[in-house]
């Protein structure tokens, strides 16, 4: 991880894997271990004397992370960048939807979270994403059905989508 974080916390930084800004420590002087906290040392020294800069780059890793706009050329990329909207929107409103019923997701939410914040601290990349994005889409199954129950409840009925969102009665 110090070395990640190294690529991640110093002055060159951009927030994406750079490894041209790590200094080369020679494996013959030094081993993994001896490496990785030299290089871990150096990351919360720099994070330490720059804490606007630090949280900055945080943020900016997450958004690198949640990226809509992939990265792929042409045609793929607008449909790409559609896609990821609409999916991104939809879990959204499912994530503080769910909220009502935490316990019942809480899994869901450790997961996103604890995934998420490492790739804070190192890197981030839309190919890092992959994993969450069942996730995601149940969140965003969710977000539909959240979204369903407004609009029938403006017009007078309750009906959901997806009753297993619902609490269940006796449990």
């Amino acid at each position: 991880m110090g070395l990640n974080m190294y690529m991640g916390f110093n002055d060159e930084a951009t927030g994406s894997i750079d490894i041209e800004s790590v200094p080369y420590l020679d494996p013959k002087k030094y081993d993994e271990v001896t490496r990785n906290e030299i290089y871990k040392a150096w990351a919360l020294g720099w994070m330490a004397k720059h804490p606007v800069r630090s949280s900055t780059l945080f943020l900016k890793k997450l958004l690198l992370l949640y990226n809509p706009v992939p990265t792929s050329p042409g045609s793929t990329k607008l449909i790409g960048l559609v896609w990821w909207l609409f999916l991104l929107s939809l879990a959204g409103v499912g994530i503080v939807f769910g909220l009502r019923n935490m316990e019942r997701f809480q899994y869901l939410y450790i997961v996103l979270i604890f995934y998420t914040l490492p790739h804070g601290l190192a890197f981030g990349a839309i190919r890092f994403r992959v994993p969450l994005e069942v996730i995601l889409i149940l969140f965003a199954t969710l977000g539909v059905d959240a979204i369903t129950r407004i609009r029938n409840l403006a017009g007078g009925s309750s009906k959901s989508l997806a009753p297993i969102a619902q609490p269940r009665q006796g449990l």
